[in-house]
């Protein structure tokens, strides 16, 4: 019995790291000490470039890192772009593929959680989604043009719809149709539109014909 709870614990530390090292922190983030952060991961090793609201004037830092997931830490340093002079070490904690935070730090850094920028432009729906009506919903996304098919968790028996929208990639939504097809009991039909939270969830804001979903998470 020991040695089953050991595998299963091996299995699932395993799992999580396999699911940390997915994810890769390059990109454009904010965060709430009001910079803006210009991240860049090579392998396990982490580059950033942070400057304050005002393009740097007030502070601009450097900070070069190592992983372990799932968190990152290493050294900071004010360079003279600005005016605030200071340096330290800072380690953060991974929270996703979008977020996360400082757990420690010294030398008086100001902030705490980043927030990855996600333009439409960089997202693509295309993968499958679990909703919270039950269902699984396999998308497609061709260029601004989005289809799927939804089924409920007793593979359609309940419901299977389809649905086609356009997304507009500056409002981060999607307007489109949606209809049951026979496959399932349920006949409904209408229209709805979607909010694009970011990459991996999005909701919809508006719905007719009595659509029972209404909040969508990538399947990884």
């Amino acid at each position: 019995m020991k040695r089953i709870i050991l595998v299963s614990a091996v299995m699932l530390l395993l799992i999580a790291s396999a699911a940390d090292a997915q994810i890769d922190l390059t990109g454009r983030w904010t965060c709430d000490d009001g910079g803006k952060y210009y991240v860049r991961q090579i392998g396990n090793t982490v580059w950033w470039l942070g400057e304050s609201g005002d393009n740097g004037a007030t502070w601009t830092n450097v900070f070069n890192g190592n992983v372990q997931a799932p968190q990152f830490s290493g050294n900071w340093a004010d360079v003279p772009q600005g005016k605030i002079t200071s340096s330290g070490v800072i380690t953060l904690q991974i929270l996703d593929a979008n977020h996360f935070r400082a757990v420690s730090k010294t030398g008086g850094f100001g902030g705490n959680n980043w927030t990855r920028e996600v333009s439409g432009s960089s997202i693509n729906l295309t993968g499958r989604w679990r909703c919270n009506d039950g269902g699984t919903y396999y998308l497609r996304q061709l260029g601004d043009e989005l289809w799927w098919f939804g089924k409920s968790g007793d593979d359609g028996a309940n419901f299977t719809n389809i649905y086609r929208g356009k997304v507009n990639v500056q409002a981060m939504n999607v307007a489109g149709s949606w209809a049951d097809v026979p496959h399932g009991k349920i006949m409904g039909s209408g229209t709805m539109s979607l909010q694009i939270v970011n990459s991996n969830l999005f909701r919809s804001t508006q719905k007719t014909g009595g659509f029972g979903g209404s909040e969508w998470t990538r399947i990884p």
